[in-house]
């Protein structure tokens, strides 16, 4: 109930200054300002009583979540998998980093690195230079 009247009180304040204004300011309205004011109090008063009465007799109903429950297991499976996913990615990134490193390390050794030392590194490519060595194929 205490909120109702406060409703009625800023409702009544606010329309009284709203009308008080506008008549002080309208030529017609003028020599009869405070009788167009105080007849709109009673009008709003009636109609704020009205809309507490109204108002007083709604009950809302308390609302219940059946949507919740369904999405439930989606999300959870979504949670997993996300986990899944996101141990895969740092794998994925550690292994990338060593790519990096090591192709970092080739570039800064480059220059002064030998074919032999290269195929070292890389067997399969001297397995595959030496094949086509054998086979007389010379990359043409």
């Amino acid at each position: 109930m205490q909120w109702e009247i406060l409703i009625f009180d800023l409702l009544l304040r606010g329309k009284f200054l709203f009308w008080s204004k506008r008549a002080s300011s309208h030529p017609v309205y003028m020599s009869n300002s405070n009788d167009v004011c105080w007849l709109f109090v009673i009008v709003s008063t009636v109609l704020c009583r009205f809309l507490i009465m109204f108002l007083s007799g709604i009950e809302i109903p308390k609302f219940v979540d059946t949507v919740t429950p369904q999405y439930k297991p989606k999300f959870d499976a979504l949670l997993v998998e996300l986990k899944e996913a996101e141990q895969k990615s740092l794998k994925e990134s550690e292994r990338l980093e060593k790519e990096v490193a090591d192709v970092q390390e080739l570039k800064k050794k480059l220059s002064t690195m030998t074919a032999e030392e290269y195929f070292e590194k890389h067997p399969e490519l001297k397995k595959k230079f030496d094949d086509e060595i054998r086979n007389d194929y010379w990359g043409y």
